[in-house]
């Protein structure tokens, strides 16, 4: 029978069309109604639509038999079968950038990545219909296709309505609009150009030869051409071609560019951070977790520290939110983020670090995140980079890092405080500084018995920085070997009148014995009196300027704590203090009035 001339788009339905040379749609499925659905079949068909599309994503670049993809599709089953204890059927309608349920907006595309929309509507999917009793079969099928008919291809045969066709799934229903070819008119090669495809491509259209209905030549070479050289172009469309502006022409090689820059490892990071979500199984779970340090290891390696924080981040999200069912996440996550600030794994940083470029402010920072996100035991591994990078910005970043990890547990960084790397050490030392608390104090305590001055030096300056003072718990730095640490003690306790540091310096002035003996020392240590003491600290100088020895009389220079002493009331400027001087100045023992002498002109005995 001669087919009707038709000119119009037809309904194809894929249940009802019984020969491919012939798509018409007969009985059309049964309509959905247009009252409004309950808001909880709703969430149910998004969550389908969710589901759907992580699972096309997974067929795009995984294969069906994968665990990933079986997964998600063990999950889209689930998700209808949740629906259809509310609904008997599942009818979506699809638009060029949307999905709709009886007229409501259930799914948006989201463009270039788009899995779910863009080859349903190019290939004129009008409505699509899951029926109750589908199968997991099925359902690979129908996302096999979409993956397969993704993009267009010169290589590709046949479409995805066509495919649906011909495997005629029975609880898969769908509507597509298609076009009889036979009803078109034939082709008049009269309005064709023919021209040899070699030499259009050296001269563009204007080099198209003219060839008639019945192939005689009307312009050009009299040569026979290979037909398979030859291209055929309308004469109405070579009017119609426009050519692209500049404009357009650098946007879509920028679009080219950008497709073939595309970082497909991000997709597939992408990918595992959803399926990891939606597990419900301990094993999976844990195989995820473990291509997951795998690929953390990758992206330390190369530096690409913003998906390290998307890992990192995602799964600080899902701790702490467990189901009932999944009592076992947290400590697998606990798990993940102690195996990737363990030393071993962490050691890759300093291959990277070495050739770092500090000049990019936002790459610093970014790495920065990354450091505060793992455990504190990390500490263990960024301390001694401190030594091994060149840039200064970046050594601060690592101290940074270091310190807030350290807050949290301090060990790690009194462990590396043993080590035997002064230069690092030195730098750790400035660290604990900036560290509150009494276990921070009592390390820096420590590190000032260290036994390199660098470090004893860089010990005491943090001390005294954070308690503003000398303290009575690190007096003990008066008799240090070095003469650079005693003077830098007696120079702050003689910076201010102070009680606290007053009381102290007389207890160690009065035992009389020094283990650092040198008259220097006394000397700086009596006028560091002077300068912090008050009226408490006469007594003891007046007994000491008026002790007499008479073993003194052959030593011209008299006792340093004599001397010492004078020195002192001297510097208390006090009336009470200048009068005993004054009273010392006439004494008939030498060494009284000479010591005291002095000290009133302004001398310091020598």
């Amino acid at each position: 029978m001669e087919l009707p001339q038709l000119d119009e788009k037809i309904i194809v339905t894929n249940q009802i069309v019984q020969s491919p040379a012939v798509k018409t749609s007969l009985v059309s499925s049964t309509e959905t109604t247009l009252d409004n659905p309950p808001n909880e079949v709703l969430r149910a068909v998004r969550g389908f639509l969710a589901a759907f599309s992580k699972a096309a994503k997974s067929f795009s670049l995984y294969p069906a038999t994968h665990v990933i993809s079986e997964n998600l599709l063990s999950g889209l089953v689930t998700s209808l079968t949740n629906f259809f204890q509310l609904c008997p059927e599942l009818k979506l309608a699809i638009d060029k950038d949307r999905i709709s349920y009886k007229e409501i907006d259930v799914y948006q595309s989201n463009g270039r990545e788009d899995f779910l929309v863009a080859p349903l509507f190019r290939d004129g999917i009008i409505w699509i219909e899951f029926r109750k009793g589908i199968t997991a079969p099925e359902l690979s099928f129908l996302l096999d296709k979409l993956n397969e008919y993704r993009t267009i291809s010169d290589e590709s045969e046949g479409d995805l309505v066509t495919a649906l066709w011909q495997k005629n799934l029975p609880h898969i229903h769908y509507e597509a609009a298609d076009v009889f070819w036979e009803t078109q008119p034939r082709l008049d090669f009269s309005h064709f150009d023919v021209s040899d495809s070699s030499k259009e491509q050296q001269q563009g259209l204007s080099g198209l030869r003219h060839v008639s209905a019945d192939g005689e030549q009307q312009s050009g070479s009299e040569e026979t051409k290979d037909p398979s050289t030859l291209s055929i172009i309308s004469k109405d469309v070579k009017r119609s071609l426009i050519p692209l502006t500049p404009g357009e022409k650098k946007q879509l090689q920028n679009l080219i560019k950008e497709e073939e820059h595309r970082n497909r490892s991000e997709d597939i990071l992408d990918l595992l951070l959803i399926i990891l979500e939606d597990e419900v199984e301990e094993e999976e779970f844990k195989s995820i977790l473990e291509l997951l340090v795998k690929e953390f290891e990758y992206i330390l390696r190369h530096g690409e520290f913003r998906l390290a924080i998307k890992i990192l981040n995602h799964l600080r999200k899902l701790s702490g939110n467990d189901a009932a069912n999944k009592t076992w996440r947290d400590p697998l996550i606990d798990q993940y983020f102690e195996r990737v600030s363990d030393a071993e794994f962490l050691e890759i940083l300093e291959s990277y670090l070495a050739e770092f470029k500090s000049d990019d402010a936002t790459r610093l920072k970014v790495f920065r995140q990354v450091l505060l996100m793992l455990r504190p035991k990390a500490v263990l591994t960024l301390g001694p980079l401190l030594t091994e990078v060149s840039s200064a910005a970046l050594r601060r970043r690592l101290m940074e890092a270091i310190g807030i990890l350290s807050k949290q547990d301090l060990k790690p960084l009194g462990q590396l405080l043993k080590a035997p790397d002064e230069q690092m050490v030195k730098r750790l030392v400035t660290i604990v500084g900036h560290l509150d608390g009494k276990d921070p104090q009592r390390l820096l305590l420590d590190m000032a018995r260290h036994h390199s001055l660098d470090v004893r030096k860089e010990a005491l300056k943090q001390l005294l920085n954070r308690n503003g003072c000398v303290q009575r718990s690190f007096f003990f730095l008066l008799e240090d070997s070095s003469n650079v640490i005693r003077r830098e003690i007696l120079h702050r306790l003689a910076s201010e009148r102070n009680p606290r540091s007053e009381d102290p310096l007389l207890e160690y002035l009065g035992q009389k014995e020094f283990n650092v003996s040198t008259n220097d020392h006394i000397l700086a240590c009596y006028e560091s009196l002077g300068k912090c003491g008050s009226t408490r600290s006469i007594p003891l100088l007046k007994a000491t300027l008026e002790e007499r020895s008479w073993l003194e009389i052959f030593n011209f220079g008299g006792s340093p704590h004599r001397r010492g002493a004078a020195l002192a009331l001297a510097a208390l400027n006090n009336p009470e203090a200048d009068k005993i001087l004054m009273q010392a100045t006439r004494s008939f023992f030498p060494p009284i009035k000479r010591a005291a002498s002095l000290a009133i002109s302004g001398r310091r005995p020598e």
